[in-house]
C-alpha cells in the first residue's frame, strides 16, 4: 500500500475599493459592503482550496463650503458668474471620488461713468465731484474717480471725464499800417467755433475799410468770449520829395505825386505849381495827380518850382501844404 496525503490549500487576499465600486464581485461572491468572505474550491485531487477575501471600502468624501464674493468666482477651471449651488468631483489621495459642494453668493460691483463739458474758468459740482474754477483754467481735460464700498464690500467706482472748452479769444491784424491801404483783415484767434462781429458777419475773419473799433463774440456749447480791436483814424501828414528826375528817363522818381498813404486819407484836393516868375505851370483837383515837370509840354530842368496843396481829410478838416520842388 502506498499512501499519499494531499494537504488542503488556503489563500487569503485583501482588496481595497471605493464606495462607487460597490457591489464588488469576487469568484461569484458579491460584496455590498466591507467585510470578509470565504470561498472553497475543490482541486484536481479532491482537496479543498480555501480562499479568503478581505474587502475594505473607502467611503466617498463629501465637503461643503460657502463663498460670498464680488462679480465672478473661479473654481478650478470653471468661471462662475451667478450665485447658486455648484458641485464638482475631485479624485482623493486613494483615487476615490471626493464630492465638493459650493454654496456661492455673488454680489455686483458698480462702475458709473459720467461725461460733461464746461467752459474754462467755470466750476463743476455734480455726482459727488467738486472742481473749482481755478482748476479748470488753462486745462482742456480733467479726469477724476471715486471708489466706494457697497454693503457687500464690493467696489462702487464713479468716474468723471470733464472736457473744458478753451475760451481764449484775441484779434490779429493783417497789416501794420491800415492807412497804407485803407484795408485790413481782422482774424479771431480762438478755439471757439461760432462768431458774430459787430459788423454782423459770422465768419472767423473780416475785411474792414474804415477806422473804428471792431468787436467779435465767439461761442461754443454755451461758452462765450468777447474781444475788440481798434483801428485809429488816419492823420493827414505829407512827406513830399523836394526833387524829381524826369530827365534821366530811368523810370525812377520821374513824377511829383502824393504818396499812396496820403491819397487814402485825403477827401478833396487842389494843387497849384508855380515857376519862379509866379506863373502857374500845373493845376489839378485829382488827389491821384502826377506831374512830370513839364510846362506847355516842355521840360525845363534845373528849375525850382513852388507848390500849394489845399485839401480836406476824411474828417472834413482843412489843410494847406506849401513847398518847393526841383526838376532835374
Amino acid at each position: 500500500m502506498n499512501l499519499f496525503v494531499w494537504n488542503n490549500v488556503a489563500h487569503t487576499a485583501d482588496s481595497t475599493i471605493c464606495e462607487n465600486d460597490l457591489p464588488f464581485t469576487w469568484n461569484n461572491v458579491t460584496f455590498t459592503q466591507a467585510g470578509t468572505k470565504v470561498d472553497t474550491l475543490v482541486g484536481a485531487h479532491g482537496v479543498d482550496s480555501v480562499l479568503t477575501m478581505n474587502v475594505t471600502v473607502i467611503l466617498n468624501d463629501t465637503t461643503e463650503f460657502i463663498v460670498d464674493t464680488c462679480d465672478i468666482y473661479i473654481w478650478g477651471e470653471v468661471t462662475l458668474t451667478e450665485s447658486g449651488t455648484y458641485t464638482q468631483t475631485f479624485p482623493s489621495m486613494h483615487g476615490c471620488d471626493s464630492l465638493v459642494t459650493l454654496h456661492l453668493t455673488l454680489s455686483p460691483s458698480y462702475l458709473e461713468q459720467y461725461e460733461a463739458t464746461i467752459c474754462e474758468g467755470d466750476g463743476y459740482q455734480d455726482h459727488g465731484f467738486v472742481i473749482t474754477p481755478e482748476e479748470t483754467r488753462k486745462q482742456t481735460l480733467i479726469e477724476r474717480a471715486q471708489v466706494h464700498t457697497t454693503i457687500h464690500n464690493c467696489d462702487s467706482i464713479i468716474t468723471l471725464t470733464l472736457t473744458i472748452i478753451n475760451t481764449d479769444l484775441g484779434i490779429t491784424s493783417s497789416t501794420e499800417d491800415f492807412c497804407e491801404t485803407m484795408s485790413d483783415m481782422l482774424v479771431a484767434e480762438t478755439e471757439l467755433t461760432n462768431y458774430i462781429w459787430s459788423t454782423g458777419e459770422t465768419t472767423s475773419s473780416i475785411v474792414v475799410t474804415q477806422p473804428g473799433t471792431y468787436t467779435v463774440t465767439a461761442s461754443q456749447n454755451g461758452c462765450e468770449a468777447t474781444a475788440s480791436h481798434t483801428i485809429e483814424k488816419c492823420e493827414l501828414s505829407l512827406f513830399l520829395p523836394n526833387a524829381i528826375t524826369p530827365s534821366k528817363s530811368d523810370g525812377v522818381n520821374d513824377y511829383f505825386q502824393l504818396p499812396a498813404r496820403a491819397q487814402n486819407v485825403i477827401d478833396d484836393l487842389s494843387i497849384c505849381i508855380y515857376n519862379r516868375w509866379g506863373e502857374m505851370v500845373f493845376y489839378s483837383k485829382d488827389k491821384n495827380f502826377k506831374w512830370d515837370g513839364t510846362y506847355n509840354n516842355r521840360l525845363f530842368i534845373n528849375n525850382v518850382y513852388n507848390y500849394v496843396i489845399r485839401c480836406t481829410d476824411m474828417d472834413g478838416h482843412y489843410h494847406v501844404f506849401k513847398g518847393s520842388i526841383t526838376v532835374l
